[in-house]
């Protein structure tokens, strides 16, 4: 792996975690602090939707029979 390669993985993950770091903190803030009143539903239903989504991904990801033909996995 290359320096650049190294720092912009680096990065990448600095991001994730930014990003991660305030949407728990809007959650804390936002529903946990305070009452969420109507907005309660439907962000439930997107965290349920999401959540299903990405796990259905990852079960297709891990049935498939077909390796990759990057040197890099």
């Amino acid at each position: 792996m290359t320096r650049s390669q190294r720092l912009a993985s680096l990065f990448g993950t600095l991001v994730v975690l930014g990003l991660i770091g305030v949407g728990g903190r809007a959650l804390v803030i936002e529903y946990a602090l305070e009452s969420p009143g109507e907005l309660l539903a439907p962000t439930v239903a997107t965290l349920t939707v999401t959540v299903g989504i990405v796990l259905a991904l990852v079960g297709l990801g891990a049935r498939s029979t077909r390796r990759l033909e990057n040197p890099y996995w």
